[in-house]
């Protein structure tokens, strides 16, 4: 059977700020129904990009409009995307 899942805070493809994340949701309702230690998880965070200003703004809960930035891989920044990728995946 599947028990490595991968997704990422820009999932899924093509990245919109509206569907951003969604990906996490559908496989944290797919988790709900099976035991979490026999699957694994790993996600990746966006790292510095053009046009995805939107994407620090959604690691927040809730998402704070109007705070867009570039996204930047520091630790910090990876820290606040882990624990937006948590929440989605519940």
């Amino acid at each position: 059977g599947v028990n490595f899942l991968d997704t990422a805070e820009l999932y899924p493809v093509a990245p919109r700020r509206e569907t951003q994340g969604r990906t996490s949701q559908y496989i944290g309702t797919w988790l709900q129904r099976r035991r979490r230690e026999d699957c694994v998880v790993a996600t990746k965070v966006a790292g510095r990009s053009t046009g995805l200003e939107w994407i620090p703004a959604n690691r927040e809960a809730p998402p704070r409009r109007g705070a867009e930035r570039r996204p930047r891989l520091d630790a910090a920044s990876i820290v606040r995307a882990a624990e937006a990728e948590l929440r989605r995946l519940r």
